[in-house]
């Protein structure tokens, strides 16, 4: 097996500064007293910090012309990942390395062989919104030394080329996340780090965007993909394999076939109940029999809808579970059932299992 990527017990944290005693963050205040107390404390450094870990011992080994997916929910590490992948940030601990170049001490070689993909949050930066799209284009391509022909190329693929003589100033932000898209794809490189790469483009962009991934990218190109995201059917739909990623750990990692297959035997009942799931209710849903397996978790909606929980079992038999878990719902606890799914486990459950946590207050 040809390796493309591999981490070695990479971690990374983030230091927060706060002054010692007062609980406040470092920054301007929002009234003239409370600016001169902050910049009092500034000047004696009476301060502290503190560390977020980020990422926490990541071992993962990615596979040359795979499509590797990162998925995980916002916050657990994705992006700090693929900067690390990329070059533009270092681990704290362990180390990445990159068709066999080290990220720490060999950072020019590996900026040559990675093109990052970003999304539209980080990648509107690149952008000058008083130039038209292939001005843009043109002058990253440029910097990259890569044919200006190859401008056009990108436009037609992601959809632009009819409007890339328009200021991108005049762009909706589908237009605008397509055109983050096309930076990346400029330039022909072994492995794409993309993060997220179709967040605000529409479904019907995003399936032309996989499309060209599968069969140019990977498959004509041979190229590597590490790809970022926080959407199941996007994951399991083009990714080899996948790591589950949750608070800076890779809680499981496989083809998503094998991650759905370690649910085990038997189907999945979610129960979707309001207003509230009483302790009590999950608890006695512990004791019961046929129950293999039960996740909660509340799902938001609008201001004007109250919160719906979600309770998600995995079952042997739903004839033998489902009467009687809705019995108990609204005979004993009084508990609206506005929805039931029944369904075979996918990888959807599987992301569930190992991220849904088991608190109501956990949101995915």
């Amino acid at each position: 097996m040809d390796t493309a990527i591999k981490t070695i017990n990479l971690s990374k944290s983030f230091r927060i500064m706060k002054y010692r005693g007062l609980g406040i963050s470092l920054g301007f205040s929002q009234t003239p007293h409370q600016f001169f107390i902050d910049l009092y404390n500034r000047l004696l450094g009476r301060v502290r910090s503190k560390a977020i870990p980020v990422l926490r011992n990541i071992n993962i080994e990615i596979r040359k012309g795979e499509v590797f997916g990162l998925l995980g929910p916002n916050g657990a590490g994705k992006t700090t990942l693929i900067r690390i992948l990329s070059g533009l940030l270092m681990p704290d601990e362990g180390t990445a390395i990159v068709l066999g170049h080290d990220v720490r001490f060999e950072r020019r070689q590996v900026l040559k062989l990675v093109n990052l993909v970003p999304n539209i949050l980080t990648g509107s930066v690149w952008c000058d919104p008083s130039l038209s799209a292939r001005k843009n284009l043109e002058l990253i391509a440029d910097l990259l030394k890569v044919p200006r022909k190859r401008v056009d190329e990108v436009l037609r693929f992601v959809g632009l080329y009819d409007v890339a003589d328009r200021r991108i100033s005049t762009y909706s932000s589908g237009m605008a996340a397509r055109l983050i898209a096309a930076y990346g794809l400029l330039r022909e490189a072994p492995i794409y780090l993309m993060d997220e790469p179709t967040l605000g483009i529409s479904a019907e962009a995003a399936r032309e965007f996989h499309l060209h991934l599968k069969e140019y990218i990977q498959g004509e190109l041979g190229a590597t993909v590490v790809y970022a995201t926080n959407d199941v059917y996007e994951a399991e739909k083009i990714c080899d394999r996948v790591a589950i990623l949750y608070k800076g750990r890779v809680v499981a990692c496989g083809e998503p076939r094998e991650l759905v297959k370690s649910l085990g035997e038997g189907e999945i009942i979610e129960l979707h109940i309001s207003p509230e799931a009483p302790e009590k209710f999950v608890a006695s849903l512990h004791e019961m029999s046929g129950i293999e397996e039960l996740r909660t978790r509340v799902k938001e909606t609008n201001s004007l809808a109250p919160r719906t929980y979600v309770i998600w079992m995995r079952v042997r038999e739903v004839e033998d579970v489902l009467p009687d878990v809705v019995r108990i719902a609204v005979k004993k606890y009084g508990l609206e059932v506005r929805r039931v799914e029944v369904h075979k486990p996918t990888l959807e459950d599987a992301f569930i299992r190992y991220v849904g946590g088991g608190r109501f207050e956990e949101k995915l």
